[in-house]
């Protein structure tokens, strides 16, 4: 469902199946809690990877400088979403 977006724009990272979404966030928050952090400190970072799946969503061309091969930009995942065989 994510990938069947024809442009990519930052609403495309929210276009996902809802049991998908809530599984991959249970298999992800899950051990974290098991481990012992607090449910409160774990609640709080959520905001970082939506902020982040915004961004690299996002319809802009800047990339991140030298922290380009380590920070996914917008213009690489524009090649990870792209329907062209050559990406």
């Amino acid at each position: 469902m994510h990938h069947s977006s024809e442009d990519l724009d930052w609403l495309g990272s929210l276009r996902v199946h809802a049991v998908n979404d809530l599984v991959n966030k249970l298999a992800q928050v899950t051990p974290v809690l098991l481990v012992g952090y607090n449910p409160l400190v774990t609640l709080s970072s959520a905001p970082v990877p939506a902020f982040s799946a915004i961004l690299v969503h996002g319809n802009v061309n800047g990339d991140f400088g030298a922290l380009r091969s380590v920070i996914a930009t917008p213009v690489f995942h524009r090649w990870y979403h792209s329907m062209d065989h050559a990406a």
